[in-house]
């Protein structure tokens, strides 16, 4: 498996290496912007559908299930997976920028005054 880099901060990207893996459509944007924030772990198909259709069509679920054999079927199949409990970016949560940003402060805030503006700056860098 090669370096996944997924960018949430600002215009989304996600590179897969060094190639940019475009992510076309609101929805199949969504969905990979959802499962980024929760990396690793398991996102239920009913929070998905919540989070992401204002007014869910009858076949919602089906629809869903559309938009990730479709993402699968394309570049994201060696990442996204789907789980009893959901769907997940098989990505560790330093490949997404806003929580390698997110861990990197809170991990700042566990350091003396002197080491903590380079965590600060480390986790900056990392936006």
């Amino acid at each position: 498996m090669t370096e996944w880099k997924i960018g949430l901060s600002g215009t989304a990207v996600a590179r897969n290496g060094d190639v940019v893996v475009p992510v076309r459509g609101g929805i199949p944007r969504g969905i990979v912007a959802r499962l980024a924030l929760d990396a690793g772990e398991p996102v239920s198909a009913e929070l998905l559908i919540a989070e992401l259709w204002a007014d869910p069509p009858e076949a919602v679920l089906s629809s869903l299930r559309a938009h990730i054999s479709r993402l699968r079927g394309r570049e994201w199949g060696e990442v996204l997976r789907g789980s009893r409990d959901g769907y997940l970016l098989d990505v560790p949560r330093t490949s997404v920028d806003l929580l390698a940003y997110r861990d990197g402060v809170e991990r700042a805030s566990t350091l003396a005054p002197a080491a903590r503006a380079e965590a600060i700056a480390a986790a900056e860098r990392s936006w």
